[in-house]
């Protein structure tokens, strides 16, 4: 009884790991896309200033015409009435109600008399011909014309249409996002398969993450059912299981529902055992090398993980097993390949994708072995165990300069 209190305790507790772990990158990708969205909002405004930026700019001479058209009427009708004209208001604060009185009135002596403020203090002689020589002035130097068109709608709706269509470009591409699978608990995370030495039908995993540099440990018990030899990969929220007693099949292991699904055929490649395994970031998982039927393998077969179609892409030169491999640019690169027992270590090897064509990339004597990471740029760090001490090497593929 206490036994099992514990297990489930210590189940329940690698869940729990699992989901703070998931929370964190949830709440890291929410600050992210609202940052994005800042962005986009951000460029929205600034072309809608650069795109109105005429139109304030003919809304600004617009109202300056009008108001020197009004200022030019009070003056007319104050020569007429011999009135002392009113104060001239040039600002733009009443501008609608202005419209809206010039728009509304049926005639100039409408919107004189709606404008008039009964004004009684009249003009000596001299304050007349000064006010008519100043108008007289004024329309030497100001002659309006009207308008030979309306505004133009072309502009309009040329900026409609770019509109909806970036607004429908942005929703697919929501839309697009809506249909990947939220499966990517562990994106940025190593994995690795542990092995247990207790002979327990128990099947043990660890991710670490690169963000929080924190284990979370999965366990389950599928009794025999997975292989001991199966060569082992996380793709997309998947762990896969390749071969294993030179079976030519595969396994799924889906970690958000923790369902292992039935074992499939691999159709047209091989299975085996020893595996060097490597995912692309899309959709294919690559098998490069390996054993099968006490045969070392040249292959380099793909794997699609959306339709589980099988490819031989090419060949290698050399036959092995038990290799590292990684993708970048298009290019395969092979470290630790065994060739077998009596026989060296095989050099460090790049496979072209698009060539098919196979070389090595150092010609160092005794390439270090041991644990190989890669950052996803230009660096394979290994990590060599001595005699007394370990060591890191640097592997630089650009330069192909090994350091320590």
């Amino acid at each position: 009884m206490e036994h099992d209190c514990n297990s489930r305790l210590e189940h329940l507790w690698d869940i729990l790991k699992d989901r703070a772990n998931y929370y964190e990158l949830l709440e890291k990708q929410s600050n992210k896309i609202s940052k994005q969205f800042e962005q986009l909002i951000q460029l929205l405004m600034a072309q809608e200033h650069k795109v109105k930026g005429p139109i304030t700019l003919q809304m600004e001479q617009t109202r300056s015409t009008i108001n020197n058209i009004i200022n030019e009427i009070s003056d007319i009708n104050s020569i007429i009435n011999r009135s002392r004209p009113p104060p001239k208001d040039n600002s733009d604060t009443n501008i609608s109600k202005v419209i809206q009185s010039i728009t509304t009135c049926s005639s100039v002596d409408e919107f004189i008399q709606e404008d008039d403020d009964d004004n009684n203090n009249q003009l000596n002689d001299n304050e007349l011909m000064l006010l008519v020589k100043s108008h007289a002035k004024h329309m030497e130097l100001n002659q309006y014309d009207l308008l030979d068109e309306s505004p133009s709608n072309h502009q309009l709706e040329t900026i409609k249409n770019n509109v909806r269509s970036t607004k429908d470009k942005i929703q697919a591409c929501i839309d697009l996002i809506e249909q990947v699978p939220h499966t990517e608990s562990f994106h940025n995370h190593i994995f690795s398969r542990i092995d247990n030495d207790d002979d327990s039908d128990n099947e043990e995993m660890s991710f670490l993450s690169l963000e929080t540099n924190r284990h979370t440990k999965i366990k389950r018990n599928f009794g025999d059912l997975i292989r001991t030899s199966a060569s082992t990969i996380y793709a997309r929220g998947n762990v896969y299981y390749f071969g294993g007693d030179d079976e030519d099949t595969f396994m799924r292991y889906t970690i958000a529902d923790g369902q292992l699904l039935e074992e499939e055929q691999l159709v047209g490649i091989p299975g085996g055992d020893d595996i060097g395994l490597c995912y692309d970031g899309d959709k294919l998982i690559y098998l490069v090398g390996g054993l099968s039927n006490d045969n070392f393998l040249t292959r380099v077969d793909s794997f699609n993980i959306d339709t589980h179609e099988c490819k031989n892409v090419g060949r290698l030169p050399f036959r092995f097993f038990q290799s590292t491999v990684y993708y970048h640019n298009n290019t395969l690169y092979v470290f630790n390949a065994d060739a077998g027992p009596g026989e060296p270590q095989l050099k460090p090897m790049a496979f072209n994708l698009l060539t098919k064509v196979a070389r090595i990339i150092s010609n160092v004597d005794r390439f270090p072995e041991g644990s190989t990471c890669f950052d996803g740029k230009d660096n394979i760090y290994i990590l060599y165990r001595g005699t007394n001490t370990y060591l890191v090497f640097r592997f630089t593929l650009s330069t192909k300069q090994l350091e320590q």
